[in-house]
């Protein structure tokens, strides 16, 4: 499996946990929205 960078930067209202779920399918729908999500999470993870 190769290890694959992407750039990306928050998007507004962004916040970790499931609150990040809860939102309108138009914000799912923009480009690296589940990268975003996985790394604010896993920082999150490394923190506990």
């Amino acid at each position: 499996m190769a290890i694959v960078s992407l750039p990306t930067q928050p998007f507004a209202g962004q916040q970790p946990g499931t609150s990040g779920l809860r939102k309108k399918v138009a914000e799912f729908h923009q480009p690296h929205y589940l990268e975003n999500f996985v790394w604010i999470g896993a920082r999150w993870t490394a923190l506990l």
